[in-house]
C-alpha cells in the first residue's frame, strides 16, 4: 500500500488538474473573443505576423511554430482531415474568423494550453502548500476550482495561460527562495509578457532579510538585464510589424470609464448577466480580508506588491475593465481566498 500510495495520489490529482483544464480550455475557445480580433488571428500569431504589441508575446507561438515542424506529415493531414469534417470546428472558424487551414496549429495551440493550466495547478499546489502548511488535501484540490474560474477572466489570446503558468513558476521560486530555478524560467517569462517585471519587486523585498545587500543586488542586475535584452530583442526583431510598442490607454479609456458607472456593472466576461461581477467581487474582496488576517508577513507583502504594481501598469497600459489583465494578482490572491475560506471553515466548526 506504501509502495503505490504516492503514485496514485499524484495521478489522481493530475487527472482531477487535466479534467479541469479541459473544461477550461473549452469554455475559452468556445467564446468568440477567442482570437476574433483583425489585429492577431490566430494565424498571425503563430506565424509572427500580428500587430504590436501582441506579436510581443513571442515564447508560445515559437512552441507551437516548432512542434508543428516535428510533426510528420502523415499525422499532420490526418488531423486537417479530421478537423475540416468537424461542424463544431467549422462553425468556430466561421465565428470567430480564423483563417482556413490552420487545423494543426489549431490542435498545437490547445494543447499548449491544457499543458499550461495543469501546469498552473501544480504550481498553485505547491504555493499553497507554502503558506497553508500541513494541509496537503487543500493543496492537491483546491487548485482545480482556480482553474475552472479562469475563463470568467475571458482569455483572449493562446498566450493567456503559458503566461499566468510561466509568473506563477516564477513565483514559486521568488518564495522559495531558489535562484537557479528562477533564473531557468524567467527568460521564458519575459518572452511571453513584459509584465514579468513585477517579479524584480518581489525578489527584492522577499529576499533581503536573508541575503546580504551585495548578492541581492547581483541577483536584481542580472535579473534586470534578462528582461531589458529579452524585451528590447523582441522588440527590435518585429520592428516592422504594424502596430504601436507600447499602449497607452489612461486618457482614451480608463478616465472615461470612471464617468460611465454602468459599465462598472458589466466588465468584459460579457457571458455573465450583468452585475454579477460586483457580487463576485465583493465576495472575493471579504475573503481576501478574512485571509489577510491569518497570512504571513511574506504573503501580504508578495500580494500587496504584486496587486499594486498590476494596476498600476493596467492604469497606463490596459483597460481597467479588462479582468484579463490582472492574471498576476491571481495566484496570491488565490491563496488568500484559501484562507479566508479556511478561517471561516474553523469559526464554524469552532462554534459547534
Amino acid at each position: 500500500m506504501n509502495g503505490w500510495h504516492p503514485y496514485f495520489r499524484f495521478f489522481t490529482v493530475l487527472f482531477a488538474y487535466w479534467v479541469a483544464a479541459s473544461m477550461a480550455v473549452n469554455l475559452t475557445i468556445t467564446s468568440r473573443a477567442f482570437h476574433n480580433h483583425s489585429k492577431v488571428t490566430l494565424g498571425q500569431m503563430i506565424y509572427g505576423t500580428a500587430h504590436r504589441p501582441f506579436v510581443y508575446r513571442a515564447f508560445p507561438p515559437a512552441i507551437i511554430r516548432a512542434a508543428i515542424a516535428i510533426t510528420p506529415d502523415r499525422v499532420a493531414s490526418a488531423i486537417r482531415k479530421r478537423f475540416a469534417q468537424t461542424d463544431r470546428y467549422r462553425n468556430m472558424t466561421t465565428a470567430n474568423g480564423y483563417e482556413t487551414g490552420l487545423e494543426v496549429e489549431f490542435v498545437y495551440s490547445l494543447l499548449l494550453m491544457l499543458v499550461s493550466l495543469v501546469g498552473v495547478g501544480f504550481v498553485m499546489r505547491e504555493i499553497i502548500r507554502e503558506f497553508v502548511p500541513h494541509h496537503s488535501f487543500i493543496a492537491d484540490w483546491v487548485p482545480p476550482f482556480l482553474i475552472l474560474s479562469l475563463p470568467i477572466m475571458v482569455s483572449y489570446f493562446i498566450y493567456d495561460f503559458t503566461n499566468l503558468f510561466l509568473f506563477t513558476l516564477c513565483l514559486l521560486f521568488v518564495l522559495r527562495s531558489s535562484p537557479a530555478w528562477l533564473y531557468a524560467i524567467f527568460p521564458l517569462s519575459c518572452l511571453t509578457k513584459e509584465t514579468s517585471v513585477l517579479i524584480l519587486p518581489l525578489v527584492a523585498c522577499l529576499w533581503w532579510r536573508g541575503m546580504n545587500w551585495q548578492r541581492l543586488i547581483t541577483h536584481l542586475s542580472c535579473l534586470g538585464a534578462i528582461w531589458i535584452v529579452t524585451t528590447c530583442f523582441v522588440r527590435w526583431y518585429f520592428r516592422d510589424n504594424p502596430g504601436v510598442p507600447v499602449e497607452w490607454h489612461l486618457v482614451d479609456h480608463n478616465l472615461p470609464l470612471l464617468l460611465s458607472p454602468l459599465k462598472w456593472m458589466q466588465f468584459d466576461a460579457f457571458f455573465l448577466p450583468r452585475g454579477v461581477n460586483i457580487g463576485l467581487f465583493a465576495v472575493i474582496g471579504a475573503l481576501v480580508y478574512m485571509g489577510w488576517r491569518d497570512a504571513n508577513q511574506r504573503l501580504r507583502l508578495a500580494f500587496a506588491i504584486t496587486t499594486i504594481a498590476v494596476v498600476g501598469m493596467v492604469t497606463f497600459g490596459a483597460f481597467w475593465d479588462e479582468l484579463r489583465v490582472y492574471y498576476e494578482t491571481v495566484p496570491l490572491t488565490f491563496v488568500l481566498m484559501v484562507l479566508g475560506v479556511k478561517r471561516f471553515y474553523d469559526r464554524r466548526i469552532n462554534s459547534t
